[in-house]
């Protein structure tokens, strides 16, 4: 899931600025049709909703846009620049998120490397001891061993991969 957030985010992002340049450019016309103004409309509605912050208004008898919290007439180009500023919030919102999820991922893999270093050393100490018995069973032992040493490098695989993307969050 969280990995399809960034695609969504570009997606929403992408319809923002689609709706916000036909809205730049239904504004610069003059004299609009009462369908032109329909659609002005119906975009103000769209970016109010996509953009919490925004509380937009249009006004077809003035033909003004209008910000609703401060009364204040508003420019196509502040709406865009409003609208980028709340995407780069999202956009850091998300990177904190990210980044709790991979500390607590971190957390999780080092302890359970620490646990499966434990298991390892105790079923290696086992296939010592079995082997030094002379005991010609030990497949079950040696198998033990292989599969904690996979799990423990898989696991530091994971550590690293971890600490890259947070290393990579954090230069943003």
């Amino acid at each position: 899931m969280t990995q399809n957030r960034p695609m969504r985010k570009r997606r929403r992002l992408c319809g923002r600025s689609a709706s916000i340049s036909a809205l730049e450019e239904l504004a610069a016309v003059e004299n609009k049709t009462a369908a032109q103004k329909a659609v002005l409309q119906q975009l103000v509605e769209e970016l109010n909703a996509s953009i919490p912050e925004l509380t937009l208004s249009y006004d077809a008898e003035t033909d003004s846009l209008r910000d609703l919290a401060t009364g204040a007439e508003m420019s196509a180009a502040s709406i865009r620049e409003l609208a980028q500023a709340e995407f780069e919030r999202q956009e850091r919102e998300d990177a904190v998120q990210r980044m709790t999820e991979l500390l607590r991922d971190q957390k999780r893999l080092e302890e359970e490397i620490v646990s499966t270093k434990e298991r390892l050393t105790a079923a290696q100490e086992k296939l010592n001891s079995e082997l030094e018995a002379g005991n010609p069973a030990t497949v079950q032992y040696e198998t033990a061993v292989h599969s904690l040493q996979m799990l423990l490098e898989e696991l530091e695989t994971g550590l690293t991969d971890n600490a890259a993307e947070m290393e990579a969050l954090s230069s943003k």
